[in-house]
């Protein structure tokens, strides 16, 4: 094996961490969490989703909290929370199940607000895009968004709002660490879910950095001094 095929082997073989050909513009996100691997955060290994019924407290003891918020009913975002709801059922795993491999401190949870524990466990039975829509609790969102909106950070209609902490557990939100992520678009919002999920594990100060991923620098800058010129990599320099 050469020892180009060495090196794009090597950097594939990361691609569980920072993806090869990683998406590196995070679009319409506000708001940059620190990545676990500066020291200051703990790691993020995979992202999963549960169903919070109305007076239910989000659990405690996971790395990031993310909350689905649809604003409001109006028809002009009926698409949008479609596309969302969809988005959010089919690229997340369950968090009990994700609880099997991955230790809930490194794992961010995406809460979707319903109106019940019923509903709750309905939709964790069996997900359901109808069922999620129809029994989404567009109360709790109105709260959540207004805690973001406290610290001027303004919330998208259709939106994931991030936050180091439970929501209801903190005094105030702290505009640093607020994290927005548009998802009025129906037609971006697997794309912002996975661009969520890479700004997560990856790191967001990684992704909106030019040229490739942290990670990927580093292989580049190793590649260099054993004698490999960056430009034998031109897929790893995108």
């Amino acid at each position: 094996m050469n020892r180009r095929i060495r090196a794009l082997s090597l950097a594939c073989a990361l691609s569980p961490a920072v993806g090869c050909g990683a998406r590196q513009n995070v679009g319409p996100m506000t708001g940059a969490p620190v990545h676990g691997l500066d020291g200051t955060r703990t790691r993020v290994d995979l992202l999963a989703r549960q169903f919070l019924p109305s007076g239910a407290q989000a659990p405690p003891g996971y790395a990031t909290y993310c909350y689905l918020v649809f604003g409001d009913r109006a028809n002009d975002t009926a698409a949008a929370r479609k596309a969302a709801a969809s988005a959010y059922l089919d690229l997340f795993s369950d968090v009990v199940d994700a609880s099997r491999t991955t230790r809930p401190e490194h794992m961010a949870i995406i809460l979707a607000p319903v109106r019940d524990a019923r509903s709750a466990g309905d939709l964790t039975r069996k997900p359901s895009l109808e069922g999620l829509l129809v029994s989404y609790d567009y109360d709790r969102a109105t709260l959540l968004a207004a805690a973001f909106a406290r610290a001027k950070k303004r919330v998208p209609r259709v939106s994931v709002v991030a936050y180091p902490v439970p929501l209801e557990g903190a005094n105030a939100v702290t505009l640093e660490q607020a994290w927005v992520i548009d998802l009025t678009d129906p037609g971006r919002a697997e794309t912002a879910f996975l661009q969520l999920r890479d700004a997560l594990v990856v790191g967001a100060k990684d992704l909106e950095v030019p040229g490739p991923p942290r990670a990927i620098r580093i292989l580049l800058t190793v590649f260099e001094n054993i004698g490999l010129a960056a430009t034998a990599l031109p897929d790893l320099k995108t």
